[in-house]
């Protein structure tokens, strides 16, 4: 605890001062917040809150100078590029919502794979499809028909781009190509990044679909037609349907809600995979969300310094307005309409690119149990895990096998919140108790 907090004015400056015992994190950041109340009286005060760790006063000022400019100790260092991420491998997983046994990951040249058994047996799930169809960016599951799925691939070849966005209703024997102008590319750094094609949970016939440079669009009956809802010239790289209108229908205001995420070129290069094969003007990393039944987009934060790989929405913040953003500087949270970093400090890896993030729900509680690791750790053989608002994490270190690398992507089954799979650079790992024992299942290519 913070002790003996002292404040002193001459009524022009304000010198604060106060003691960190040795048993405190050094780790501690404070913020000072100075209120210009001309009808303050007596001496001025200051508090040292532990908790969010942050020091406030007041005092009557009568002067304040600010000089531009940033101070070379302020500024952040450059993020840690990724390693071990290139090459033909598998990029993300993802559950069926309907049955936890059901499975589908995807790769940048092999298409899909699904296992009905949990794990114990995979099999391509392609159809005749070859090519960039294989290449796949993105998967999504219906959320109460597993058979139905929706594929999003793409590559670039001899320099024209290839792909499209297909479906099935067989469970992948048989794929029908939709109508769709939209490009991707799973073959590039954004083949490592969220999903970017999802299902309405509230009406299953809504898709949504984000592209690598045409924006984002809505279907409302299965894929026929589509409508654009923005980010044009934006490359998406997470598309969300808030997924806790079950558990807070009051929060959910009887509504659909969706949070989309973009990512400028020159933060994709940190993944490890080279520059994006399909290129983008924009300079800066947006999330848009919707407060109208996804009508439409707004935004809700734009950052020149620092880009968004993927989002999710914790179990315990009943709202959809509160998102965890995988970042290029780690994983970063919002207040409001204020965005903060997890330093090391908080159990989270520290200004290394994150791509992975998801929030199931947490057991016998009414409490949402948080996954995520960076791309490329300083700890491989530990993962952070929150059981609390996504906001305290605890590093758990990891039992059985003990992955050898980064962490790509991560989905959990979201009732029970105990199953989870991990894809990381070495391979697809799964878990049956919410991450503390890791059992190998594929190799980095998809092979059993």
């Amino acid at each position: 605890v913070v002790k003996n907090v002292k404040a002193e004015s001459t009524g022009k400056q304000v010198a604060v001062s106060w003691e960190i015992p040795e048993t405190s994190s050094p780790a501690f950041a404070y913020k000072i917040e100075v209120f210009g109340n001309p009808e303050c009286q007596g001496a001025p005060k200051a508090i040292a809150i532990q908790q969010d760790a942050h020091a406030y006063y007041s005092a009557k000022v009568s002067e304040l100078s600010i000089q531009p400019g940033l101070l070379v100790e302020s500024t952040p260092p450059a993020p840690v590029a990724a390693k071990n991420t290139a090459g033909d491998r598998l990029t993300g997983v993802v559950m069926a919502r309907s049955d936890e046994n059901i499975v589908v990951v995807r790769s940048t040249s092999s298409g899909l794979m699904r296992t009905t058994d949990g794990g114990k047996t995979w099999s391509a799930i392609n159809g005749n499809l070859a090519g960039a169809a294989n290449a796949v960016r993105s998967v999504a599951i219906h959320p109460a028909n597993p058979a139905v799925m929706l594929r999003a691939a793409g590559r670039i070849v001899n320099g024209k781009w290839e792909g499209g966005l297909w479906k099935t209703t067989d469970g992948g024997k048989t794929w029908s190509k939709l109508d769709f102008e939209g490009d991707f590319d799973g073959i590039g750094p954004s083949a490592l990044c969220g999903e970017v094609v999802a299902f309405d949970l509230k009406d299953p016939e809504t898709l949504y679909v984000g592209t690598e440079s045409k924006g984002c669009f809505k279907s409302t009956d299965g894929g026929a037609t589509w409508t654009s809802l923005g980010v044009v010239g934006e490359r998406i790289t997470s598309v969300v349907v808030w997924p806790w209108n079950y558990v807070n229908p009051v929060a959910g205001r009887g509504r659909s809600h969706l949070c989309v995420t973009t990512c400028p070129d020159k933060w994709m290069l940190l993944l490890g995979r080279g520059k994006p094969a399909i290129t983008t003007a924009g300079e800066t990393a947006k999330s848009h969300v919707s407060h109208d039944n996804i009508k439409s987009l707004k935004v809700c934060h734009a950052r020149e310094d620092v880009g968004f790989y993927n989002m999710t929405f914790d179990r315990m913040c009943q709202t959809p307005d509160a998102m965890r953003y995988a970042t290029s500087y780690g994983l970063q949270h919002n207040v409001g309409g204020d965005m903060f970093a997890f330093p090391e400090a908080k159990h989270v890896e520290w200004m290394r690119p994150f791509t992975a993030v998801y929030g199931a729900c947490l057991p016998g509680t009414k409490n949402g149990r948080c996954i995520a690791q960076a791309l490329d750790p300083v700890n491989p053989e530990r993962i952070s895990v929150s059981q609390s608002w996504a906001f305290n994490w605890d590093w758990k270190k990891i039992q059985g096998s003990v992955p050898n690398g980064g962490l790509v992507a991560v989905t959990g089954e979201y009732r029970v919140g105990e199953k989870w799979w991990f894809v990381y650079t070495d391979g697809l790992y799964c878990s049956t108790n919410g991450g503390k024992n890791l059992t190998r299942v594929l190799d980095a290519s998809g092979r059993q």
